[in-house]
């Protein structure tokens, strides 16, 4: 991989990171209780989702 298409695409993981944190930080104390779901655990969901972490969830379907 070339540096430009490194850099693309690691600018393309940061953007995506960054729309997502900003789409669960706008959830409501009800919403995150009804997913059973903490603020704290979005880092970890979205490493398990992207294969960044062992997968500890049955609901990210790893």
């Amino acid at each position: 991989m070339n540096t430009l298409t490194h850099i693309v695409t690691e600018l393309t993981r940061a953007w995506r990171y960054a729309v997502a944190r900003r789409e669960f930080q706008r959830l409501d104390a009800a919403a995150l209780r009804d997913l059973g779901i903490s603020p704290s655990e979005f880092d970890s969901y979205w490493a398990e989702h992207h294969g960044l972490a062992d997968c500890t969830r049955r609901r990210i379907g790893c």
